[in-house]
C-alpha cells in the first residue's frame, strides 16, 4: 500500500500512527535525499514493509508494483498530480487487482474566534 500526501509532517505521523498498531512503513520524502530514498523503497519492494507513506517525491518515474493499493490522502484540484501518484502502481508487472482510494471529508465547519 502507498499512501500519497504533499505533507511529509501529515506522513511522520502517519508513520507514527501505524507503528503502535505494529504495522510496518516506511516514509519516503524529498528532505531524505535519493540514496536513502532508494533503501527506503528497496526495503518496501523487497522485505514486506506493508506501507509506504510518500510524499510528491514518489509521484513520477518509478515502478512499485509490489504494491496494489494508492491511498491519495489529501486530493488536488487537479488530476495532474494524482494521475502519476497512482500510476505507480499501474504497470504491465501488476499481478493483482489495483485498487486507488481518495480521501474525502464529508463535511466541513469553519471554526470562529
Amino acid at each position: 500500500m502507498i499512501v500519497f500526501s504533499e505533507r511529509p509532517d501529515f506522513q511522520k505521523l502517519m508513520q507514527a500512527e501505524l507503528k503502535t498498531r505494529g504495522i510496518r512503513s516506511h516514509v519516503f520524502i524529498g528532505s531524505q535525499g535519493i540514496k536513502n530514498r532508494n533503501v527506503v523503497l528497496n526495503d518496501f519492494k523487497n522485505n514486506g514493509t506493508h506501507v509506504l507513506l510518500a510524499t510528491t517525491t514518489c509521484e513520477t518515474r518509478l515502478n512499485i508494483p509490489q504494491a496494489n493499493v494508492v491511498i491519495i490522502a489529501d486530493t488536488s484540484w487537479t488530476p495532474s498530480k494524482q494521475i502519476p501518484a497512482y500510476s505507480r502502481i499501474l504497470r504491465p508487472q501488476q499481478t493483482r487487482k489495483p485498487r486507488i482510494y481518495l480521501l474525502r471529508a464529508r463535511s466541513m465547519s469553519i471554526c470562529s474566534s
